[in-house]
């Protein structure tokens, strides 16, 4: 419940991520769009990483499982290329999450 919980706080920060940092050609294309899944869950073990490092693993893990992947030992890379977003993105959220975590 924990993780589902992240990813949908996660969720919000990603939207203004994205919304931020896709140009006009790509929201009316629907490449933005499709960023909104992975950004969240992506989002979602940023913030994980700021606040309980030592469930991130399992995070991801589960995440890789619900997208139909058998998550290996170490799922960084794995996640990463499977819920893959632009830098610029990632970058953006990270700012947000330090900003949001930094008044805690």
């Amino acid at each position: 419940a924990l993780f589902v919980f992240v990813h949908e706080i996660a969720g919000t920060v990603a939207s203004a991520a994205i919304e931020d940092n896709t140009s006009p050609a790509d929201r009316r294309s629907g490449a933005a769009a499709r960023y909104e899944q992975s950004a969240a869950v992506r989002g979602g073990a940023l913030l994980l990483e700021r606040t309980i490092p030592a469930i991130v693993p399992g995070y991801m893990r589960y995440y890789l499982q619900t997208a139909g992947h058998e998550p290996p030992n170490d799922p960084r890379a794995a996640f990463t290329r499977t819920f893959a977003i632009p830098d610029a993105v990632r970058d953006a959220m990270a700012r947000q999450m330090d900003v949001i975590l930094g008044g805690i």
